[in-house]
């Protein structure tokens, strides 16, 4: 797939901008802050309904304003065309989302029609930063190839919310709570959690692979990556789930989960390790390897949704050449002129200097303060 046109009002510093794309790649040059990262922020919001970068919806409405706007025009491979309509209003509080001018009862329904992947600095985390990154890059990737594991992910989070809630009532004693209702929510808890766990750990067989070819096609032969699944069920490690095994788990941890009045142990405690030759690459790779390592699982990602979607994603490399030195910026941009349609923000002018050596159609805008205009030199 791939957006064919983008339209977008009062988000950040941009007032009313519209885009026609083509499927190819596209150079979005400009300042910092000169409103670069919008653009792919309004195509984050068409395709999964949530820009990339963290934070409520009502930051993303320019100043002054009561409510941004996006729509956009997309095309799939079997040449089906769609039109994703996105609003958010200060008053009324709620994003309402309409597809091909019918409204969609939840951001839900959205997830995994059109697969996107994104680079950006706000993805740091997935390589250095704390397990909450790793597990949202994880689960994202499977709502994309898999919709129905984004309403076992709020199931989950449901349960886990009324287990918490019935821990908090106890006031941290043990003999305050009520067992008969904890064995029905322990009953429901395991089962939904052996159903993510299962899910991930199914992804991850499959995923591994592409992430081993993807960084050597990045970083230097001879470093074998690597990703493993650290859970805090025990039971894990089985092959079957026990859900009795897993009940005794959590039993055995009743008291101090009472005394914190939360659960300690599940999906949303878990972590996936990124080895490098076997070393976590948090800690022991050097800041080359760390960088290679995150550009490799996104590579990764956007070859696995290709595979499990039979679509084309669209891709979207944020400021990420800033940071590279030119070895792997070749590399990369050679990457991704063979991929599909990709948006690059950049500053970096050995970036916009590498693009005609790829041999890929690309399109260069400028963009300053909030305005887009297609840039004198377009290559083609």
């Amino acid at each position: 797939m791939y957006i064919e046109r983008v339209h977008f009002q009062s988000l950040r510093n941009h007032v009313d901008t519209s885009l026609t794309l083509s499927n190819g790649i596209t150079l979005l040059w400009g300042e910092n802050g000169a409103g670069k990262t919008t653009i792919l922020e309004a195509i984050s919001l068409a395709c999964l309904s949530r820009s990339f970068i963290h934070g409520p919806d009502r930051n993303l409405i320019r100043r002054g304003d009561e409510r941004y706007a996006v729509r956009a025009g997309m095309a799939s491979a079997n040449g089906n065309r769609s039109q994703v309509e996105i609003d958010f209003s200060l008053a009324g509080g709620r994003k309402k989302i309409r597809l091909n001018n019918n409204p969609l009862a939840s951001a839900a329904e959205l997830i995994g029609l059109f697969p996107l992947v994104t680079l950006s600095p706000q993805y740091r985390g997935i390589t250095s930063g704390p397990p909450s990154e790793r597990r949202s890059f994880m689960d994202m990737v499977i709502s994309q190839a898999h919709p129905a594991y984004v309403k076992e992910l709020f199931e989950f989070r449901r349960i886990l919310r009324h287990r918490n809630a019935l821990l908090g009532s106890a006031e941290g004693l043990v003999s305050r709570l009520d067992n008969g209702a904890l064995d029905s929510w322990d009953d429901t808890y395991v089962r939904i959690c052996a159903r993510i766990l299962e899910r991930r750990r199914a992804f991850l067989e499959r995923f591994t692979p592409y992430v081993v070819s993807a960084y050597e096609e990045i970083a230097n032969a001879g470093e074998e990556p690597r990703l493993e699944y650290q859970a805090t069920f025990d039971c894990l490690e089985d092959r079957e789930l026990s859900l009795d095994a897993m009940k005794a788990q959590l039993r055995e941890h009743l008291v101090h989960d009472v005394r914190r009045g939360t659960t300690f142990i599940g999906p949303h405690r878990d972590d996936l390790a990124l080895l490098l030759n076997g070393l976590d690459v948090r800690h022991q790779a050097s800041q080359g390897q760390v960088k290679s390592f995150l550009i490799a699982l996104k590579v990764a990602e956007f070859r696995y949704l290709q595979d499990q979607t039979e679509e084309i994603p669209v891709l979207l490399l944020d400021d990420i050449f800033s940071e590279l030195d030119d070895m792997r910026l070749e590399r990369v941009l050679h990457l991704i002129g063979r991929i599909g349609q990709t948006l690059i923000t950049s500053v970096n002018k050995s970036t916009r200097q590498l693009l005609p050596t790829i041999g890929a159609r690309f399109d260069v805008f400028e963009v300053a303060a909030g305005h887009v205009q297609a840039a004198v030199e377009e290559v083609v």
